[in-house]
């Protein structure tokens, strides 16, 4: 396992990190060698592993499908609830992640949405490093 990043020889450490779309973290994972890919530390997470296995639904960790909102009468629909990630994480139920290779305007479009809401634990990570970095 990889202590150090090649380049710069400091300890690399990974920091794996779930929100809401408030901003407020629902569950981290921190401490793997950085030399790990993000999708082999997921796998190995509790939180992965229980996604993974549908285990989180049955228990009710996950909410049910919900109308969205200002649509209380549900006319559209229910929506699922949904981790999103990016390439490193494979596609489950319920971890939605960017389309690749060859996309079509719908595709591109569900990527550039997925990436909105990628932005969000990205902000998350900013505000954190930033406050670290004052104290």
């Amino acid at each position: 396992r990889q202590l150090h990043d090649k380049l710069s020889c400091w300890p690399s450490v990974v920091l794996l990190a779930v929100c809401d779309a408030d901003y407020v973290i629902r569950h981290f994972n921190v401490g793997s060698f950085g030399g790990r890919s993000d999708g082999g530390i997921w796998s190995e997470d509790r939180l992965g592993r229980g996604l993974a296995s549908g285990e989180l639904r049955e228990q009710g960790f996950i909410p049910a499908a919900e109308p969205l909102p200002g649509d209380e009468e549900g006319r559209l629909g229910t929506v699922n609830h949904y981790v999103v990630g990016d390439d490193a994480f494979k596609l489950l139920p319920h971890c939605m992640k960017p389309y690749s290779g060859k996309v079509s305007k719908t595709m591109r479009t569900t990527n550039y949405r997925l990436s909105r809401g990628r932005m969000t634990i990205e902000c998350v990570f900013w505000s954190f490093c930033h406050d670290v970095g004052e104290s």
